[in-house]
């Protein structure tokens, strides 16, 4: 299993894919792509660039590299995210009828989140890996304001697909995706993390820069 995160630079990608390697089995290989925009950047690659890291009971091999075009292809694929000013904003799916919603998340908010654990709600990231029919990358799917699961603390739950065949189904709800963990055609991972974001109408977003 390959499995590509990522993201802008200090956005979390490196807390993440820890709390995904804890629940990945003891054979693992972490590889990280970064430019060393600044000593507090250079000190981290140069950390991760020197040998194991523990992750929960095993030991596995860390290997930081320059970023280079041809390792970081796949991220300049277009996110959907646009920029306003200092917040991101990306369209979600409705968790209960799979309609289009927009999350905003500011550039300063804390990460992970130190929300109460009863004011935290599931944000189902389903990942599409490339070759399937749906667009690579991921979609985010969350109850509505006013739903059931509705606050702006979010535990993140990774949906990863078991089978290419799976992979090409969009799942937009809840249910899709149940549905798909009952049939065996995909797993839920909880990385051990929140973080905090809130609903904006279409406009916001369409305001916004992309992000490609």
């Amino acid at each position: 299993m390959r499995i590509l995160i990522g993201g802008g630079v200090r956005s979390g990608k490196s807390a993440f894919a820890l709390g995904l390697a804890r629940r990945l089995g003891t054979r693992r290989t972490y590889i990280a792509t970064a430019e060393a925009g600044d000593e507090e950047m250079a000190g981290g690659i140069d950390a991760e660039a020197g040998g194991a890291v523990e992750v929960g009971q095993g030991r596995w091999p860390a290997v930081a590299l320059d970023a280079i075009a041809a390792s970081s292809a796949a991220a300049t694929l277009p996110s959907g995210e646009r920029l306003v000013g200092r917040v991101a904003v990306e369209p979600a799916s409705n968790a209960e009828t799979g309609s289009l919603l927009h999350l905003l998340t500011p550039e300063k908010a804390p990460f992970p989140s130190k929300a109460n654990a009863h004011a935290i709600s599931p944000l189902y990231l389903v990942e599409y890996p490339p070759g399937s029919t749906v667009v690579p990358g991921h979609d985010h799917i969350v109850d509505p304001p006013g739903g059931e699961d509705w606050n702006v603390a979010w535990q993140v739950i990774e949906v990863l697909f078991t089978n290419a065949q799976a992979a090409n189904s969009h799942l937009t709800t809840e249910a899709q995706i149940e549905q798909a963990v009952a049939n065996g055609d995909a797993i839920e991972i909880d990385p051990g993390f929140a973080f905090n974001c809130s609903a904006v109408p279409a406009a916001v977003y369409w305001r916004g820069t992309p992000v490609s």
